[in-house]
């Protein structure tokens, strides 16, 4: 990471410190980069010096309304409602956030698609950087597909309900052929997975939490009762545990020279570890692996991986082949 895009990420952290009312000063704030360096990839970690300079720079270049408070030894804003201004970006900065956003405007639900384009018009507007249009841009083409039609209604009062933990009252039809069913439910997640928009809420009707598919909303309405997130819940997700599915402790498949490139080029489940062999095989193995999504990678590959272990899943696999055989007989 360049030294400019350090020093503005250590400046947006120091302000935020000292809006949360923790009273930084350059030892602290120092010691705390250092702390959270250990844990995570990109590292902000520099010396109190630095930091000194970072607050003089708040003040002289942002007009930062910056004091010390010797009683706090840190410091405070003088002005509580100042407000870290907006970032013209440049160069390689801008390219990398238009970029970033254009790859994901497909899996963007309906109600941010506006916005997004709003924003890529005003970092293009304020930026000074000729290096980065319209139609550079343009040229980028992202081959994912595109996800489930949502309305945007909809989809706006999902994720309002969600930033605001606020209750609704929704319509949900489960399948085509089903039933629409009214639930009440407290949104405390939103996750995309194979392109299909979903939200982990508590569901009133059943008094646990559910998966809901965005794009299966016939109605939703916000209320006026609130809920506090769960942080178990976002943990979960976070380590992909998306759906309650069976998983195998270790998986273990070999993959002919035809498709083995392929398969490396890619990571498919988590903990994957790979090794080619002499004769061009790739070894593959898994960790944790839910069973319905391993059967399925398997038998896309139309016989050129094949299962090591564990046995049951060779087991399962041969059955689903040879019924396959039979109705295709």
């Amino acid at each position: 990471m360049k030294s400019r895009d350090k020093q503005l990420r250590r400046l947006i952290r120091f302000i935020g410190e000292v809006k949360k009312g923790n009273f930084p000063n350059a030892i602290s704030f120092a010691k705390m980069l250092e702390r959270e360096s250990e844990h995570q990839e990109l590292s902000l970690k520099c010396s109190s010096k630095t930091i000194k300079r970072d607050v003089e720079y708040l003040k002289s270049y942002y007009n930062a309304p910056l004091e010390y408070d010797p009683t706090e030894k840190g410091y405070f804003l003088y002005m509580p409602d100042w407000n870290f201004p907006e970032v013209a970006l440049s160069g390689d900065e801008l390219f990398a956030e238009l970029f970033t956003r254009k790859i994901s405007e497909n899996s963007l639900l309906p109600c941010l698609k506006e916005h997004l384009e709003t924003g890529n018009e005003v970092q293009l507007t304020v930026s000074d950087d000729d290096s980065v249009s319209s139609d550079i841009l343009g040229s980028v083409i992202c081959a994912t597909g595109s996800v489930t039609q949502i309305d945007e209604n909809i989809s706006e009062k999902i994720i309002e309900a969600w930033k605001e933990c606020q209750t609704v009252e929704t319509s949900y039809r489960k399948t085509q052929r089903s039933e629409a069913e009214s639930r009440k439910l407290d949104i405390h997640a939103l996750f995309l997975s194979e392109k299909i928009w979903y939200c982990r809420a508590w569901c009133y009707k059943r008094e646990d939490f559910r998966n809901f598919s965005l794009h299966k909303f016939l109605k939703v309405e916000n209320t006026d009762s609130y809920f506090k997130r769960s942080k178990k819940v976002v943990e979960e997700l976070k380590k992909g545990s998306f759906f309650n599915y069976k998983k195998l402790a270790k998986v273990t498949a070999v993959c002919s020279p035809k498709v083995a490139d392929y398969v490396s080029d890619r990571e498919w489940f988590q903990n994957q570890k790979s090794t080619f062999t002499e004769n061009g095989e790739l070894e593959i193995s898994f960790t944790d692996v839910p069973e319905l999504a391993i059967k399925s990678w398997v038998s896309s590959f139309n016989g050129e991986v094949r299962i090591i272990e564990p046995l049951s899943l060779r087991k399962e696999i041969f059955l689903a082949a040879q019924k396959l055989m039979k109705e295709h007989s």
